[in-house]
């Protein structure tokens, strides 16, 4: 006959330290939920690789810009953008215009490194993005994205497919066309929020002391949004440091995709604007020097 063993309960040490160890992941994840949103690395990498190319090309002017899918709807492709550039200025101009959905000026400090060191004759950031910040979900999404990545990208045949679709796509069909103001304006609060008054986003003063000390050019651009799209978009701070350009063109709603995002038409008509805009501000910078 076998004698039955009394079980005996853990001590509570036993437990206190199972639950440290549960808790100890918890916490981190929930920190850098909550503290950090850093860049996906996909994305990063790509671009890196578009930057490395242009510094071969030291007889050119370079020009780079930084901005969300308005910037990618509202221009020309980069070839197009640096050809009528050359033709105004006369001289061979390389463009890299880097943009992300749903993008914040944090989602760009993996290249802002390497844009210091090429040292381009312009910098171009949107407007928006100088005063941009994640909202609380957007944070909690990006930064699930990135572990995901992290811990499972290997395994992911997706890895780096959508990049380069990424900076081109700029197709109305890609779009919610349909798409009402009360919409557009929920769908903007849901992933984004502009900081205080007067208040830069993360990483952008730093990148300003940055570039200033090493002599490059920054400028902001505005992009403008359709008429029926004012009330959509809450509108971004002003800050006096960084000169922004505005072109004085009145859009209506058919050169429009949706409520943001220009079609074809407007695109030809700001790329117009921009590429004088681009024109004038190198030029007096070579003026200067």
């Amino acid at each position: 006959m076998y004698k039955a063993i009394d079980a005996r309960p853990l001590p509570l040490w036993v437990w206190g330290v199972c639950f440290l160890l549960l808790m100890i992941p918890a916490a981190y994840y929930f920190l850098f939920v909550m503290g950090f949103t850093p860049p996906s690395k996909e994305f990063t990498e790509f671009n890196l690789n578009r930057l490395v190319s242009d510094e071969s090309s030291g007889e050119q002017l370079q020009v780079v810009m930084f901005g969300d899918s308005r910037l990618r709807y509202a221009t020309l492709a980069e070839e197009d953008l640096g050809s009528k550039l050359s033709d105004e200025l006369g001289r061979a101009v390389s463009v890299r215009r880097i943009v992300k959905d749903i993008a914040v000026f944090e989602d760009f400090s993996g290249l802002t490194e390497t844009v210091l060191e090429l040292r381009p004759d312009l910098v171009v950031i949107q407007e928006d993005l100088l005063s941009k910040e994640r909202s609380t979900y957007s944070q909690w999404f990006f930064s699930r994205k990135y572990l995901e990545s992290l811990f499972f990208g290997a395994f992911s045949d997706k890895k780096g497919r959508d990049q380069e679709k990424q900076q081109v796509e700029m197709s109305c069909d890609a779009l919610s066309i349909n798409e009402t103001v009360e919409q557009r304006r929920a769908h903007f609060l849901k992933w984004a929020r502009f900081g205080d008054e007067a208040q830069f986003a993360p990483g952008v003063a730093g990148f300003l002391k940055q570039a200033a000390a090493k002599g490059i050019v920054i400028r902001g651009i505005s992009i403008p949004i359709s008429p029926r799209g004012m009330a959509s978009v809450p509108p971004p701070n002003e800050l006096p440091l960084v000169e922004v350009g505005n072109t004085s063109q009145e859009f209506m709603n058919n050169e429009y995709c949706d409520v943001v995002h220009m079609n074809e038409s407007g695109r030809e008509v700001y790329s117009k604007w921009l590429v004088t805009f681009l024109a004038s501000e190198i030029n007096s910078q070579i003026r200067k020097s």
